[in-house]
């Protein structure tokens, strides 16, 4: 379950009321944007497949990870088998157990995180890829993770993997399942492997990233800006649905000066982030509304309506910020940063700003991120109901 696009009646994005960081992305986010999508592939198509007889993987983790499904299956081992094949060299092999080492060490880089990606992107293997033979015939599918802007390239990308997984990897698979079940006597269970763009689209469409700061004389710590991977235009298709295959991505960017000049109490934030922190950890609650009603009642009242429009339509961009708030425990960085005495992004703070957590403590902490964005987005939509009610509630009475 994720949040439906508030304006969708509209023709509008739920995000269009944030504004989209221009410039190019950097090695870490586009990474980032990757991994995110990937871990609710994985769980969205073990679900429909089952675990048993299926496998998830991408672009790197198939070089060397062997998966469970491979020991039980012939079917989904052969065709490990053959998209492995063009790492069969030496050379290619020590590049991949380096790249291992460094990761399991948690060294990491962005340098080293760029080389591979260059290494591989040759060989043009799928960014996500699920694999299974829980039906016949056995399916691949693919998901494509890109930019905003690059819909046609990446669905003629998409194609062209396709096409090679088709010829490179399907025709001998299939001749080797079937020559096997031959000469022993068995039938394979397959038929025949299909490839195709996978059905998968994404529930969680906010990712949040790691808040820059910079720190400050006396040891202490100022955020420079709130940014975050929205996932939105995956649906800005004519049909609003999106294409089976493709994710597509902008990232948002707003500065402290920005966040100031709405005028959100940090009360609101604070008491927000509790009550995110209280469902992702005791599901015994239904929703968030009966604990969020009395927050929301006891600010709504300061809020301008230019600000109740940010809560009402911009439910989004409001997830990123309470999941950023949720993660990070920056509810003292909050009120810095909304009511007052915190530096602007830009000058020399910006040039001695540091980015935190690492890449490995954000891989690390996929599985907060999806919880706790989970939470955020159900407060966020009940911020969005409370919101659109008291603009409502203001439009009708008498003037």
């Amino acid at each position: 379950m994720g949040p439906q696009p508030s304006l969708s009646g509209l023709g509008l994005p739920a995000c269009n009321t944030w504004p989209v960081r221009p410039g190019k992305k950097s090695y870490f986010e586009y990474t980032a944007a990757e991994l995110f999508i990937r871990y609710q592939f994985g769980d969205w198509f073990r679900k429909k497949y089952g675990a048993v007889g299926s496998a998830v993987t991408w672009q790197l983790d198939f070089l060397f990870t062997s998966y469970e499904a491979e020991q039980f299956s012939p079917v989904v081992g052969t065709i490990f088998k053959y998209m492995r094949s063009d790492f069969a060299n030496p050379p290619s092999l020590d590049k991949m157990a380096r790249f291992r080492r460094n990761r399991e060490t948690g060294t990491l880089t962005e340098r080293l995180l760029n080389d591979v990606i260059n290494f591989i992107g040759g060989f043009r293997k799928p960014d996500m890829c699920g694999v299974t033979d829980s039906v016949d015939p056995a399916r691949i599918e693919l998901v494509e993770v890109s930019t905003e802007g690059q819909r046609a390239e990446t669905r003629k990308e998409l194609q062209e993997k396709m096409d090679q997984l088709r010829n490179q990897v399907v025709r001998p698979a299939m001749a080797e399942i079937l020559t096997a079940g031959l000469h022993a006597g068995y039938s394979p269970g397959v038929s025949n492997i299909v490839v195709a763009p996978s059905a998968f689209r994404p529930a969680i469409r906010i990712c949040p990233l790691p808040v820059p700061f910079t720190t400050n004389p006396d040891g202490s710590e100022t955020p420079l800006r709130f940014d975050w991977i929205c996932y939105e235009p995956t649906f800005a298709d004519p049909t609003g649905l999106g294409e089976d295959g493709l994710v597509l991505y902008h990232i948002h960017s707003v500065s402290v000066e920005d966040l100031r000049g709405l005028k959100v109490p940090a009360e609101l934030l604070t008491d927000a982030r509790r009550a995110i922190q209280r469902f992702t950890f005791n599901r015994q609650f239904p929703q968030l509304l009966p604990e969020l009603q009395p927050v929301w009642a006891k600010y709504e009242p300061l809020f301008s309506e230019d600000t109740m429009k940010i809560f009402a339509y911009g439910a989004t961009g409001i997830v990123a910020i309470l999941a950023l708030a949720s993660l990070y425990g920056v509810a003292a960085l909050a009120s810095t940063a909304l009511v007052g005495g915190a530096a602007t992004a830009g000058g020399a703070a910006a040039e001695g700003a540091t980015l935190a957590p690492q890449f490995a403590g954000f891989v690390a902490a996929l599985g907060t991120i999806d919880h706790v964005t989970s939470g955020a987005e159900e407060a966020a939509q009940a911020f969005s109901g409370f919101a659109q009610d008291s603009l409502a509630r203001r439009r009708s009475r008498p003037r």
